[in-house]
């Protein structure tokens, strides 16, 4: 409480709660309620400057980890938590620019349509707990968005690591990526009901399925695959984290109670994801540099062969022309020569019948 007799209460997961003091309900939060993070609860005035603070959730429902802080403390931890959600906000937009304009130059590649949404389903979550002010929904509302968006978050970014990995089952990767996008609403429906551990099922064999898959890319030597394992399975060490830390089972940082973990564990591997699809994008902007360089050199050198060969037909051709001359010379000189002495004969008065057939022939 601080000088003002006030009690900050800021809370990690979203819940409805009372706030008793002195047998007194003074402070009231439901479904129906506007969405807050921070609540500022007035204590009134005590016996001996002693209050009697009871804070319950409805029956039926956990306790929502909460944290009971100053105001000045607050403002500040919500400060830093507004700089965290301005730079993951920032990170995203860069992301979905850079998968769009991406795609927009090869269609083929399909992975970029599933990081583009990876990343837009993280912005979402990120708009919703940066800290950019409260939102005008209910309680209720918002805890249904915040389910819908975590729960898509583990089985597309499961997708995104079979679809890096060609090697990792080809014939059947569409039908994995099918399974994996099928998770969400198999998840959702789960954290609705209350199932939370076939949630947690879901959420480990989608796990187990993407680190096989980064198995396999690590087998193939794909480049910068190595930090892509790391980024994925520290996103999975961190999201365990949480769960503990909800459960109360691990001590729980101040600052996480402000930050929402769900958003940055994308980041990381939206991250990762990227340095591998640009260093793919490179390799194949570089083939195809070296493709145009060796087609500029074969169109640089084509003229010069086109007119080598030219050259050589003009030769064979004046070849031919003299050996028809040649030919027809020499074929045409004897029958002049005959046919001289033909007419030389018949002037001198001999046989003219057989002159005759010597002209005819």
């Amino acid at each position: 409480a601080d000088a003002q007799r006030d009690l900050v209460l800021v809370l990690a997961a979203m819940r409805p709660f009372t706030v008793t003091v002195g047998g007194r309900v003074c402070y009231e939060y439901t479904a129906a309620s506007p969405y807050a993070r921070v609540h500022v609860v007035p204590l009134g005035g005590g016996e001996g400057g002693r209050l009697e603070v009871e804070i319950a959730t409805p029956s039926g429902q956990a306790w929502p980890k909460a944290l009971l802080t100053t105001g000045a403390r607050s403002d500040w931890m919500r400060q830093a938590a507004l700089v965290t959600g301005c730079v993951s906000v920032g990170v995203h937009l860069m992301m979905l620019f850079t998968c769009l304009a991406l795609y927009l130059q090869k269609h083929s590649e399909k992975y970029l349509l599933a990081q583009f949404a990876v990343a837009l389903i993280s912005l979402c979550a990120s708009l919703l707990t940066a800290g950019f002010g409260e939102l005008p929904v209910t309680e209720g509302a918002y805890v249904f968005i915040q389910r819908v968006v975590n729960s898509a978050l583990m089985p597309s970014g499961t997708a995104i690591c079979v679809l890096l990995a060609p090697g990792f089952w080809p014939r059947y990767r569409n039908r994995l990526v099918a399974a994996c996008l099928a998770a969400f609403p198999l998840t959702l429906a789960a954290g609705a009901a209350g199932l939370s551990w076939l949630s947690e099922l879901v959420a480990w064999l989608l796990f187990g399925l993407g680190a096989l898959a980064l198995c396999r890319a690590l087998l193939d030597r794909m480049p910068h695959m190595p930090f892509l394992a790391f980024c994925y399975l520290l996103c999975q060490a961190l999201r365990t984290y949480s769960q503990l830390n909800n459960l109360g089972r691990l001590p729980a940082s101040e600052l996480l109670v402000y930050v929402y973990l769900p958003p940055l564990r994308s980041v990381l591997l939206l991250f990762a994801c990227m340095l591998v699809v640009d260093t793919r994008f490179a390799q194949k902007f570089r083939q195809a540099d070296e493709l145009v360089a060796r087609l500029n050199e074969t169109n640089a050198t084509l003229d010069a062969k086109v007119a080598q060969r030219t050259a050589q037909l003009l030769q064979q051709q004046e070849l031919r022309r003299s050996m028809m001359v040649n030919i027809f010379h020499d074929l045409r000189s004897p029958i002049f020569s005959a046919r001289g002495c033909a007419d030389m004969m018949s002037a001198a008065g001999e046989d003219a019948e057989c002159l005759s057939v010597i002209k005819e022939k």
